[in-house]
């Protein structure tokens, strides 16, 4: 944790782990802060002041998409996974450019294999809820996965870090950030352990099972499942972005908090507050002001992948 957050903590409460990571510069996250005391409550999803200061030039930067393959799965039979996979991630692309009026920049979907089976990877999954709330997610609730083990709720978001970390050295971190999913086949309902390291956001494995709209053809996101995947995505990428959750923190005003999706407002009435759009676009991911300007691919090293083109 940055020292300026302990700061924050003890003026402001705790900060959960999955906000832990998150990097919003201490000079952007102070000056909201004195303005909410000054200014009160702010109205979610109004247009983007005109003052906003412009990010930092990044034309590079960019999310990298990568599904990681469990071992007793093909990358091929994974295929339709990937594909899944990116509709979220796009639907999630065209509504932040609908909040802020710029949006983040997709490079192509990779695949890489995994070291553990899809078992292992759903018992992960499950194992980040509670052994009561297991008992009401199937298939957490099978016996396999309830007999006391206990709570870990970060050990999917780590196992997928550590594996895509030895799977992929020497990317460059400050011009990348990292959404990253499991294929365990087809698991619509394995929904649990979506979670964020600043440049890793993880995604749950039902998002590689579940397909969704354009986003100009259907905002509401269509299914619940569909916007579940989206709101996972779009909230771990948020605190990728240096978003942190808006209704526990004290740092941005309560009122409308509750429809955010840093908190756990689902589409269609999922809104980016104020405070959040002001940060995002100060920042150097949020730059693309369509969605034609997606770069190819240029310095992602070769690993023991495949592409899936967008």
């Amino acid at each position: 944790m940055q020292p300026w957050l302990l700061v924050l903590v003890a003026a402001f409460g705790s900060i959960p782990a999955c906000a832990a990571d998150s990097d919003p510069s201490r000079a952007d996250v102070k000056a909201l802060i004195d303005r909410m005391k000054t200014d009160g409550a702010s109205i979610p999803a109004a247009s983007p002041s005109a003052g906003t200061p412009a990010p930092l030039a990044c034309p590079d930067c960019s999310v990298l998409p990568v599904v990681l393959v469990a071992s007793d799965l093909s990358e091929a039979a994974a295929s339709d996974g990937v594909a899944k996979f990116v509709t979220a991630l796009k639907f999630v692309q065209a509504w932040y450019l609908s909040q802020t009026g710029k949006t983040f920049a997709i490079l192509p979907a990779e695949t890489a294999a995994s070291n553990l089976t899809a078992g292992r990877w759903i018992a992960l999954s499950c194992l980040t809820a509670t052994p009561d709330e297991r008992t009401h997610n199937p298939p957490c609730d099978q016996r396999h996965f309830n007999n006391g083990r206990p709570q870990s709720r970060y050990g999917y978001y780590q196992e997928v870090e550590q594996e895509f970390k030895a799977k992929h050295p020497g990317n460059d971190d400050q011009k990348r950030r990292f959404i990253i999913a499991v294929f365990a086949g087809d698991q619509p309902n394995v929904w649990l352990g979506a979670a964020d390291g600043q440049a890793y956001a993880v995604a749950a494995p039902r998002s590689t099972s579940v397909s969704c709209p354009a986003f100009k053809d259907d905002p509401s996101g269509a299914d619940p499942l569909c916007r579940d995947s989206v709101y996972g995505i779009a909230h771990e990428l948020g605190h990728s972005f240096g978003l942190i959750h808006s209704c526990e923190q004290n740092l941005y005003p309560k009122v409308g908090c509750e429809n955010s999706f840093m908190q756990a407002k689902h589409p269609p009435g999922m809104v980016m507050l104020d405070g959040e759009r002001e940060l995002l676009l100060k920042n150097e991911f949020i730059h693309l002001t369509t969605l034609d300007e997606n770069p190819r691919r240029t310095t992602i090293p070769a690993s023991s992948r495949t592409e899936f083109g967008l």
